[in-house]
């Protein structure tokens, strides 16, 4: 009995800093003004655009941050190589072209 709630318990330790650190990129934002300022803040020249170095910025872990050039490409509908604050907060993936 102890071997198994210690399991649960590491579980979801684990379960909840996984997601904690991937809020950022993967979760959605809990208010459009905590979203803007995120992006505000990491817009380093202030252009209105996030560069793919500045959206690198928002990840706090190593693994995030292996990750956020994929997560940048689906961000970036356009394909315009920034991200606007709009495709910043979407998180949605853009359509593949042919």
């Amino acid at each position: 009995m102890k071997f198994a709630l210690k399991t649960a318990i590491v579980f979801l330790v684990f379960s909840f800093t996984t997601y904690s650190t991937n809020l950022l990129a993967d979760a959605p934002v809990k208010s459009s003004n905590d979203a803007k300022k995120a992006f505000e803040q990491r817009d380093a020249d202030k252009d209105g655009f996030l560069t793919r170095e500045e959206f690198k910025s928002l990840m706090k872990d190593k693994t995030n941050r292996d990750k956020a050039d994929t997560w940048f490409e689906q961000r970036d509908k356009d394909s315009d190589g920034k991200l606007s604050f709009d495709e910043f907060k979407s998180g949605r993936t853009r359509k593949k072209k042919k």
